[in-house]
């Protein structure tokens, strides 16, 4: 791994690619991060997405700072990755970063309304849990306008709009203050 570490990181992307095939796709370094979470912390979505191709990595692995590479991926803005690692359906979307929030919160806050969707979708995503400030999906989806979203949470009939935040604020307040009429509708 160390040499399409080093390739990644003198940006030859096209020698990354032929080590690609001799890569110990399980190899972890000594911050735990696999090829697969590194190319997501580097920014290196062409990379990732060749090893997410090869049908071999692991995106459940959590590296030692407590981030898979879907949590990496969404971090570094790359919501088309993040669609790859969804789709081996190997991956934790329950996993809680360091503001305990699940990569469904994550995503919504974000307002990445494919990645929400996908998530969503696995029905391995907990639509209900807060984060440190007592915002959930629906909170953030109704924030961010994200009405497919608003609407795939609240079919999943896990989503409590009724949920209070440590502010005070339901999903509902916070569309009636930012005057979302079609989210309004389909919460009341």
């Amino acid at each position: 791994m160390a040499d399409i570490i080093e390739a990644v990181r003198q940006n030859n992307i096209d020698l990354a690619h032929r080590l690609l095939p001799k890569c110990n796709i399980d190899y972890i370094d000594s911050d735990g991060m696999t090829p697969l979470i590194y190319m997501c912390y580097k920014k290196c979505a062409t990379m990732a997405n060749a090893i997410i191709a090869t049908g071999k990595s692991k995106p459940d692995h959590v590296d030692n700072y407590g981030y898979t590479a879907l949590m990496w991926a969404l971090y570094n803005d790359m919501p088309d990755v993040a669609l790859s690692i969804i789709s081996t359906r190997k991956s934790k979307p329950d996993h809680l970063n360091e503001y305990n929030e699940t990569m469904l919160v994550y995503a919504c806050r974000l307002g990445y309304s494919d990645v929400a969707l996908a998530l969503i979708a696995t029905n391995k995503a907990n639509p209900y849990h807060p984060n440190e400030y007592g915002n959930t999906a629906l909170i953030f989806a109704c924030d961010n306008n994200m009405i497919d979203v608003v609407r795939a949470l609240l079919a999943t009939g896990k989503s409590n709009h009724t949920h209070v935040n440590k502010f005070g604020l339901t999903a509902l307040d916070i569309a009636r203050q930012k005057k979302l009429y079609d989210i309004i509708q389909m919460i009341e």
